[in-house]
């Protein structure tokens, strides 16, 4: 029994050694098929470098100098980007125009002190409504739009606290009424000419 199995294992032994012959492509052949070797990161590095990158064919967009001026004066950093309340060790952050009223006695407050902690508006927001006080806008109001209703600015003029813009609860900023130019009647303009002088 030990013979037959010896006699079988090296028949086994030859005819896979006979069957598996070295093809001229990196390859094995069995039976006719030609079972290749699994690409390695070397070789699809080679291929890769050899393609083309479609991107860099692209032609670079023109910035104008308008664009570049004010993409340099951009503050870089969310501190630079925001305005800043402290009080009590607790530092927040709200976004620029944000703070719509600042009394000179709070001025104090807009300022980031040496150890504070920062947090979130809301928790901010909570642990001092004693002297912050909050005015919901409108989107148009806050994108200068529309203005702001003349007896809110009467009344945060005359405010001792902080007065903080807010749109569905959160801090916003409330930009500068954009002043619409009146078209010139052209009527006006013809009977406002100077008469000529013979």
């Amino acid at each position: 029994m030990k013979t037959n199995m010896i006699a079988g294992l090296v028949l086994v032994a030859g005819f896979s050694s006979s069957a598996f012959a070295e093809d001229d492509c990196c390859g094995k052949t069995v039976g006719g098929q030609v079972f290749r070797d699994a690409a390695t990161h070397d070789k699809l590095a080679k291929v890769v470098v050899r393609q083309a990158d479609p991107l860099l064919e692209l032609p670079v967009p023109a910035i104008s100098e308008e664009a570049r001026v004010a993409q340099s004066e951009r503050p870089k950093s969310l501190v630079e980007r925001s305005e800043i309340l402290h009080s009590g060790g607790l530092v927040t952050l709200l976004p620029k125009r944000a703070v719509l009223h600042l009394p000179p006695s709070l001025a104090s407050a807009k300022s980031w002190p040496e150890g504070g902690r920062l947090v979130r508006w809301e928790e901010f927001y909570r642990n001092n409504r004693g002297w912050i006080k909050t005015v919901e806008v409108t989107r148009d109001q806050a994108e200068g739009f529309k203005p702001l209703p003349e007896s809110l600015i009467e009344s945060m003029s005359k405010s001792s606290q902080v007065v903080v813009a807010t749109y569905q609860g959160g801090p916003i900023s409330v930009m500068p009424v954009k002043v619409e130019e009146k078209p010139i009647d052209p009527e006006i303009t013809e009977n406002s000419k100077t008469p000529e002088i013979p």
